[in-house]
């Protein structure tokens, strides 16, 4: 069930959560950049050009510089 979108970077292409469940990071390929979401409000509350990568594996989430 999708509860709402939220408009990111361009090209959209992996999400991580933080442990918490309040943020996510989202991999913009089109804009090489991370959006990070505040779930709660559903709003981009920052935007990162340095960071390059975001993975959500079953040990846990990681952003990489």
């Amino acid at each position: 069930m999708v509860a709402g979108t939220v408009p990111v970077g361009k090209t959209p292409h992996w999400v991580a959560a933080s442990s918490d469940g309040k943020r996510a990071y989202v991999s913009n390929e089109g804009s090489n950049d991370v959006s990070v979401v505040d779930l709660t409000a559903r709003t981009v509350i920052a935007r990162s050009p340095r960071i390059r990568s975001v993975t959500n594996r079953h040990v846990g989430s990681h952003v990489f510089d």
